[in-house]
């Protein structure tokens, strides 16, 4: 993954992310402006983390015949009943293919039906 998807975070901190999370141990790092980065969510496919205490990345795997065909990575800003989400999605190459915006009281809080948040 490219820098610029996730710019708050180095290539060390998601991967000590990682590290902390396999090692069932909370994933927190320290991000580039010195606030806390938690790992929510983790699956074979899909991932969350909070980067600042309003926003939230998310991103899946989308799969064909076991091949990956996108990437749909989401930020959701959030201030109290009101939502901003970004979503983009990339070729496997991270290449982008399209952007998707929006905002209001109301917005899907997952990406992913059915998963399991650790809040």
């Amino acid at each position: 993954m490219p820098d610029s998807v996730m710019a708050l975070l180095t290539r060390n901190n998601r991967l000590d992310c990682l590290d902390y999370w396999e090692a069932g141990q909370e994933g927190h790092v320290v991000n580039r402006l010195g606030g806390e980065v938690k790992m929510l969510f983790l699956s074979d496919d899909s991932l969350s983390v909070s980067d600042t205490g309003v926003s939230r990345y998310e991103m899946r795997l989308e799969r064909k015949n076991g091949v990956i065909k996108n990437i749909t990575v989401r930020r959701v800003v959030t201030s109290g009943e009101l939502a901003d989400w970004t979503e983009r999605v990339y070729s496997p190459e991270w290449q982008l293919l399209l952007t998707r915006k929006k905002s209001g009281k109301t917005f899907e809080k997952e990406l992913f039906k059915g998963a399991r948040y650790i809040e």
